[in-house]
């Protein structure tokens, strides 16, 4: 789903994670952030893969090399 100001914000309740030249980025995950999610930027932290938090584009995750959906549940 785009936010308003035409980035990428979530997948209906899911958070967005692409992956590209070593680093996992994912939308600001603000009221969307838990444990799940916190777990999967710790390990990628872990295993030296840079994290990024922030604005996301369409263009980002069309030529992303990787691309998940980490389901709130």
């Amino acid at each position: 789903m785009l936010e308003d100001n035409g980035y990428i914000g979530e997948c209906t309740g899911d958070n967005v994670f692409i992956y590209k030249d070593g680093v996992l980025s994912t939308p600001h995950l603000g009221r969307l952030k838990g444990i799940t999610s916190d777990a999967i930027l710790e390990l990628a932290r872990k295993l030296k893969i840079k994290v990024f938090e922030g604005y996301i584009t369409r263009h980002e995750v069309y030529n992303a090399e990787e691309c998940f959906l980490q389901v709130q549940g």
